[in-house]
């Protein structure tokens, strides 16, 4: 948890990294956690553990997530934030993830989120690779097509039932 100052009823923000499903870690998101905090003045809290594939398939990482930010609601008063300013966001997979998390906290857990902060997101679940960011960066940089692919798959129980969970929703 990454904490700007001493101050009461500060906004939170729950960061979840990326890691294409199967890795990461928040070391290497701690100095974008601390740059946020600081900017922000929001505490933000770095999800450490959430399960990860191919152990953990799908829902599983959702599902710790949706814990995760739950519990910082439960907990608000004892972090000193606002509980109307919790804020959910993440990189990659952890995008991903957050914007499940966003669909789910306020379908099933009636948790209304203040913002939703989502960089270079996985949301083409498709699984086609037409669009065409996906065909202009297939290769030659941190991630190849088949290793996007590779990794959702491990991830997945089975492609359609990711398709019909509440990805589908997010468009609503």
């Amino acid at each position: 948890m990454y904490t700007p100052n001493e101050k009461d009823s500060l906004p939170v923000f729950v960061y979840l990294h990326g890691g294409s499903w199967v890795g990461g870690d928040i070391n290497a998101v701690d100095i974008l956690c601390q740059n946020i905090a600081h900017d922000a003045e929001s505490i933000v809290v770095s999800v450490e553990y959430y399960r990860l594939a191919p152990a953990h398939k799908f829902p599983v990482p959702i599902e710790d997530c949706c814990a995760a930010i739950q519990w910082v609601a439960e907990n608000s008063g004892m972090l000193r934030v606002d509980k109307t300013r919790i804020a959910i966001g993440g990189d990659s997979a952890g995008g991903n993830i957050a914007a499940s998390v966003a669909v789910m906290a306020q379908k099933f857990n009636n948790l209304s989120l203040a913002a939703q902060v989502l960089v270079y997101p996985v949301v083409d679940l498709t699984l086609t690779f037409k669009a065409q960011s996906y065909r202009d960066n297939a290769e030659g940089y941190c991630l190849a097509r088949g290793h996007c692919l590779d990794s959702f798959n491990l991830f997945a129980l089975r492609n359609r039932q990711i398709q019909c969970h509440c990805f589908t929703n997010i468009e609503q």
